[in-house]
């Protein structure tokens, strides 16, 4: 299973959604992309790739089946998910890879460079966010996917929805918590907690 992102920063959602979907899968292993930039989202993550790296690896420590690929990263670039998906393929021949994905992925898959070529190629993994706001945006979201993919693809899609719910944390949410001076306990790994303090990262004007 192949999870990427940002992780600006990682939070306990993106923790919760791994080990619930290696455990409805029955998945014993997790490889963890974080971006150097994405290529769907203008603008270059608020905090640089070494630190985000290096809170991945904080908040993972103590995630077992859980390994990280840096490739993206020293990469020093933005990389489409199609071509890591290759590497990884061809560096394990005869292997099933599946893809987890958020909510608000799943949305744009369509507008991925070759987003159908993954929905074709891989299994992909959807976790949906806990709470009735979110089953309401989920039901919105299957509405615009349903607008996008002929009916063997949304079958596909539709499968790869994991019935397991996780906390509805944002990034985002966090980014802005911090620039307005507002606590993130229980957000975020106390170890996470504790970098981004040392480091002063998304403090209002910091990036």
């Amino acid at each position: 299973m192949i999870f990427g992102g940002s992780f600006d920063p990682v939070h306990l959602g993106h923790t919760a959604m791994l080990t619930a979907a290696m455990e409805a899968v029955g998945s014993a292993h997790v490889v963890v992309v974080p971006a150097y930039q994405s290529p769907h989202k203008p603008d270059h993550p608020a905090a640089p790739a070494h630190h985000r790296l290096a809170m991945l690896r904080l908040a993972l420590a103590d995630v077992p089946g859980v390994s990280i690929c840096e490739d993206e990263i020293n990469s020093g670039r933005a990389v489409y998910t199609y071509d890591t998906l290759q590497r990884i393929r061809a560096a394990n021949p005869g292997r099933r890879i599946a893809l987890l994905i958020g909510l608000d992925q799943l949305a744009a898959l369509h507008r991925w460079y070759r987003g159908a070529d993954i929905a074709r190629e891989v299994q992909v993994l959807m976790v949906p966010r806990a709470g009735a706001a979110n089953a309401g945006n989920e039901s919105a979201v299957w509405q615009e996917v349903q607008r996008h993919w002929p009916p063997e693809v949304l079958e596909r899609l539709r499968a790869g929805r994991l019935a397991v719910d996780v906390p509805g944390i944002s990034s985002t949410d966090i980014r802005r918590r911090m620039a307005s001076g507002h606590p993130m306990t229980g957000l975020v790994h106390p170890a996470v907690e504790q970098y981004i303090f040392m480091h002063q990262l998304y403090a209002a004007g910091s990036y």
